[in-house]
Formats: C-alpha cells, structure tokens, sequence
C-alpha cells in the first residue's frame, strides 16, 4: 500500500493556477505494476515467503505440525510442552525438527554455504 499510495502532506498548495500541460505522458497503471515489480524489498520478501513454502511443504508432517503450532498458530496458545504432548514427540525431538526446519530454510535462503 506504501508503494501504491505514498504518504503526501495534506498541506500542500498548489500555486500554479492554470498551470501548463506535462511533458510526458501518463500511464498511472503502468507506473503502479514497474513500481511494485521493481521494488527491493518487495521483491525480497516474496522470495523469501517462497523459500518458507517450499521448506515447509518438503518437511515432514511432524515437523509441520510442530512449525505451524508454534509459529503460525495465533495467537500461540502452547508451549513447547504442550506441542511435544500433543504431537507425541519429546520436547527435544520438537527443538530438533525445528532447528533442522530451520537450516534447511536458511540452505534455501543462501545464508549457508
């Protein structure tokens, strides 16, 4: 939404009455897809949401489970005991499949070589 529609003062005046016409011309649609095609961080994130995907949909189903309890479950209403009780894994086991969930994302994300 920040790209779409930048924050302007609502001060602002315009002091040229009658004005003149633009030299260039206007493609407002246009403008909108370059800008969010082009952006960094935009981009970045969409690369980053498909990187969580992929890693996702390749685990395990108790690793899924244990992911999707703790971080995507809101608001969070278990501990790590209670994932453990509920999935039938050791709290250790539940730390495991999270730690390899999450170097297998950072594989994904180039942050290890």
């Amino acid at each position: 939404m920040d790209l779409l529609y930048p924050y302007q003062e609502a001060d602002k005046r315009d002091d040229n009455i009658g004005g003149g016409r633009s030299n260039t011309t206007s493609q407002p649609t246009e403008d909108m897809a370059l800008k969010l095609a082009t952006d960094k961080q935009l981009n970045r994130i969409e690369f980053q949401k498909k990187a969580i995907e992929k890693v996702y949909n390749n685990s395990s189903e108790g690793t899924q489970k244990v992911i999707k309890e703790y971080y995507f479950t809101v608001p969070r209403t278990k501990s790590w005991a209670g994932i453990a009780e509920e999935t039938k894994y050791s709290r250790r086991q539940c730390f495991r499949l999270r730690d390899q969930f999450f170097n297998e994302l950072a594989d994904e994300l180039g942050m290890i070589k």
